[in-house]
């Protein structure tokens, strides 16, 4: 029986990833937070386990064989019973360019791999927590006549997490980016000395949250930790 102090109290987790170490690691961890956890080590198993066991939140491995993470979350924002379900794609530094792609499909939560466990608990949490997941998904499905959740046509308002040496230079090299708007952004010490900073940003499509995230690690060592698309409204490309 979980504890109600414990952050992931009573959640239903499905981690998925081809790695089965990564998700038995994952498990574990939300687990220990007081969540029911199950794995599934390719898209298939993930989309029947969805289906039967209706879980609070999924974290979906971006590269997969067979069926990949983009796929999977295809499926999902098409079907109305899962369009809103709350997903997070788990993507490694390399792999940046796909969230543009995956926030063209609706998907609004990214952890960069590796990720710190304190950092993605307390990051799962939030996406948990009532009204998280923007509520243009249930209008994209009944209103809208287009994939639930797809974000091609509209401006987004975007949280994107990043650690670096010096923040305060990231965000001065961003300035001017096409069709992005940097709104606020606030900078925390880490332990091991570095910057975190959590920038809030308009970007009027996918396409320039992708040159965004780019520009980021352009910047030098800049690593960007998550990636959240708060809200979007509808607009004319």
């Amino acid at each position: 029986m979980s504890d109600p102090g414990q952050l992931l109290a009573g959640k239903k987790i499905l981690v998925v990833d081809d790695e089965a170490d990564i998700c038995e690691m994952v498990k574990l961890l939300v687990e220990s937070e007081g969540a029911e956890g199950w794995t599934a080590l390719s898209g298939p198993v993930a989309l029947d386990l969805i289906r039967a066991q209706a879980p609070d939140l999924v974290l979906l491995d971006i590269m997969m064989p067979e069926m990949d993470g983009i796929e999977v979350a295809r499926q999902l924002r098409e079907d109305p019973a899962t369009a809103a379900l709350p997903v997070v794609m788990l993507t490694a530094k390399n792999e940046i360019g796909s969230i543009a792609g995956c926030v063209s499909l609706g998907m609004s939560g990214f952890v960069v791999k590796p990720f710190s466990t304190e950092r993605l608990v307390e990051y799962v949490s939030r996406k948990l927590e009532p009204r998280q997941e923007p509520q243009f998904y249930v209008q994209a499905t009944e209103d809208k006549g287009i994939p639930a959740g797809g974000y091609g046509g509209h401006r987004l308002i975007v949280c994107v997490a990043f650690e670096s040496a010096d923040g305060e230079a990231v965000i001065n090299s961003l300035q001017g980016l096409p069709h992005v708007h940097l709104r606020t952004w606030y900078h925390e010490e880490t332990e091991a000395g570095q910057q975190l900073t959590e920038l809030h940003v308009r970007a009027n499509s996918p396409a320039a949250l992708g040159g965004l995230l780019n520009a980021i690690y352009e910047a030098g060592d800049a690593a960007v930790h998550s990636c959240d698309v708060v809200s979007a409204e509808h607009h004319t490309l």
